[in-house]
């Protein structure tokens, strides 16, 4: 049994649909033109980057700022993507560092135990974050460049940045490199779309009106169909029903990390799966992620966590009307800050389109991310 439903990462086989997105992001990539990927938490976008820039088989990195906080560690993981991109478009020989000392001459170059990477360091007492960051990948653009080559940076977590002590002067210098040389492609995304948007919305900051944007919606139960049916046929030698498939739709909600773990669930079990062995495998779901779902919530003010429950049971379309403000007690300027506050942490969000197996989703709505956690929230 192949793994169908991966909890990270789904490559090759494994990667579902998102045909619209992987042709805009590839055509991007080709025309040399940057971007930025939005999209709540666990909807797929490293897993997008990567099939696509494995399937172009183009030299990349990929860079995950999550907790780099400070200078150095954003220093240290772009450094280490410049020399996993070197690796890939040159051979890896003492001969061939000895020429990339030249044109890296401020940074110290090194080859890994396993002869297949370059390693790159800063010298403690001249580190200046900036500078490094931008000859670095200045002296990758040019390596490309010469070698005919486009090289595909992937930024994952790029909000993290926004603590370093010289976050502006960093974004500054990646700004240069981008419009100054084709031979290098950006892609950013990050986990929260309201930091990860004033970086590159903000007419007052260095990314402004730099990338295109791509935002992530959730596919549709026609996009599922068939990836669901051929990973059932694989494992129980023959599709499940529709009113099987309806309640896997229904509970998951369309949401990209839950139908892979809900699909993951099911998949443990011999038995060829009903509508009920659907619903005792969402059960078993929410045992597993239950103390994560607590820790979601038990940090919002009290005022959220009534609008968060509300909205579980309630789902509505014109979240501030007196009807609405009535059977929460909140008054309309509480209930705005609420809406505002869960809509930047992304734990709610309005539906973007409707889809025939969800009639109860309307377009519009305000309901809960997280369908596992609107579960669990019904239940109390």
């Amino acid at each position: 049994m192949k793994d169908y439903f991966p909890a990270r990462l789904a490559t090759g086989n494994r990667f579902c649909n998102r045909v619209r997105e992987q042709a805009l992001l590839k055509h991007n990539i080709e025309l040399g033109r940057h971007m930025v990927l939005v999209s709540p938490r666990r909807y797929g976008k490293s897993s997008l980057v990567h099939k696509v820039v494995g399937d172009l088989k183009m030299p990349a990195a990929y860079i995950d700022f999550f907790m780099a906080h400070d200078d150095k560690a954003v220093t240290s993981r772009i450094l280490q993507g410049v020399g996993t991109v070197l690796s890939q478009i040159i051979p890896v020989t003492h001969k061939t560092l000895q020429t990339l000392e030249k044109t890296f001459s401020r940074l110290k170059l090194s080859i890994t135990v396993h002869g297949v990477e370059f390693s790159a360091a800063y010298g403690q007492k001249e580190f200046d974050a900036v500078a490094e960051i931008h000859d670095a990948l200045k002296g990758l653009a040019a390596i490309a460049a010469k070698a005919e080559k486009r090289a595909v940076i992937f930024m994952d977590e790029f909000q993290d940045i926004i603590n370093a002590e010289h976050s502006q002067e960093i974004q500054g210098a990646l700004r240069s490199i981008a419009q100054a040389h084709d031979s290098i492609v950006f892609v950013f995304s990050g986990s929260s779309r309201h930091l990860l948007l004033d970086i590159f919305d903000d007419r007052k900051k260095p990314f402004y009106m730099l990338c295109d944007k791509l935002e992530l919606e959730r596919m549709t139960s026609e996009h599922y169909f068939s990836y669901v049916q051929k990973a059932a046929k694989e494992k129980w030698g023959k599709p499940i029903h529709d009113i099987t498939y309806a309640e896997f739709i229904r509970l998951t909600e369309l949401h990209p990390f839950y139908v892979n773990l809900l699909g993951n669930q099911l998949c443990r079990s011999e038995k060829f799966p009903n509508a009920a062995a659907v619903l005792q495998a969402w059960q078993e779901c929410l045992e597993m992620e239950r103390r994560r779902l607590v820790a979601e919530v038990e940090h919002l003010a009290l005022n959220q966590q009534k609008v968060m429950k509300f909205l579980a049971q309630h789902p509505v379309t014109e979240a501030m009307s007196q009807a609405v403000l009535g059977q929460i007690s909140l008054s309309s300027a509480s209930m705005k800050q609420c809406l505002t506050a869960l809509l930047q942490r992304d734990l709610i969000y309005q539906v973007a389109f409707e889809d025939p197996l969800l009639p109860l989703v309307k377009k519009g709505q305000y309901r809960v991310l997280d369908p596992l956690l609107a579960f669990s929230l019904n239940q109390y």
